[in-house]
């Protein structure tokens, strides 16, 4: 599956919880400034992270071998 801004800016609520949980970043702490850079190369390392919400969410899980 192929992920964009779209998918990502729809679980907006997940991505908030997962930048606090993965890289204890906080989106609305006002003592955090970060330029753009530095927030967009976290969101995408979310999708890469096996704690991740938000990898769960886009990456389906992988397909089983049918035994028969």
């Amino acid at each position: 599956m192929r992920v964009g801004w779209g998918d990502i800016l729809e679980r907006w609520s997940t991505v908030m919880v997962d930048l606090h949980e993965v890289y204890g970043a906080d989106w609305d702490d006002p003592g955090l400034v970060r330029a753009w850079p530095w927030w967009r190369a976290r969101i995408w390392g979310l999708l890469g992270s096996e704690r991740s919400r938000l990898r769960r969410e886009l990456t389906p899980p992988p397909a089983t071998a049918r035994r028969g």
